[in-house]
Order: C-alpha cells, then structure tokens, then sequence
C-alpha cells in the first residue's frame, strides 16, 4: 500500500517513504516527534484541548489517495 500500488517491491515500499509527507524534508519519522506531541498533550500548553485527533504525520494526510476527504 505504501508503494502506492499492488504488489510493490520492499525498493519501492522504502522509495514510497520518502514520499510520505508534504513537508519537505520529511520522510520517515523519528519517535521524538511522536514523544513531542504526547510532551504537549501532556503539558499545561494543552490545557484547553479537548475531543480531538492530533495526526503526527508530516502533513500524510492531505496526500490524495491517504484520506477520503483529502484537503486541497
């Protein structure tokens, strides 16, 4: 799937990869940026959030074909 069609190969899997974000210079992710967000969530910075989903994705989901409902 992250190849970006059936039967994909573990290069294009790896090349698809970094591809996987809008932002440039992304690729894979580190786990610091997921312990980031949960620092924050956890933080008096967050107090007042509340009843939401905080993707930690590099802008992943706005790529067409990742989200139903892709923003353009």
């Amino acid at each position: 799937m992250l190849a970006g069609h059936p039967g994909g190969t573990e290069a294009d899997m790896i090349e698809g990869g970094y591809h996987y974000g809008v932002l440039r210079g992304t690729a894979f992710l580190p786990p610091e940026v997921i312990a980031n967000a949960a620092l924050y969530l956890n933080s008096d910075l967050a107090a007042a959030v509340t009843g939401v989903t905080l993707p930690v994705d590099a802008g992943h989901l706005v790529l067409p074909g990742s989200n139903h409902a892709p923003v353009r």
